[in-house]
């Protein structure tokens, strides 16, 4: 059962090429308090086709744009 707190507003997957890997970057909402996060995620593909994920980490929307833009500058 799915926990109904949070709502999934948006959600991505990339595939690595030859592999059933994958990155997930997901907007959620805390129906609770209206928060909105962005979560990136890493995870597989079972033989079933079902996601399942090794890692992730959640940022709070207003930091967003700060994680970015260290990133680009990282590169």
């Amino acid at each position: 059962m799915a926990d109904e707190r949070w709502q999934t507003l948006k959600a991505e997957r990339k595939n690595q090429t030859g592999s059933r890997n994958f990155i997930e970057v997901k907007r959620t909402k805390d129906a609770e308090t209206g928060n909105e996060f962005i979560t990136i995620a890493k995870g597989f593909t079972t033989p079933d086709g079902e996601p399942r994920y090794n890692k992730a980490v959640t940022v709070p929307l207003d930091l967003v744009d700060f994680v970015s833009e260290t990133l680009k500058k990282m590169k």
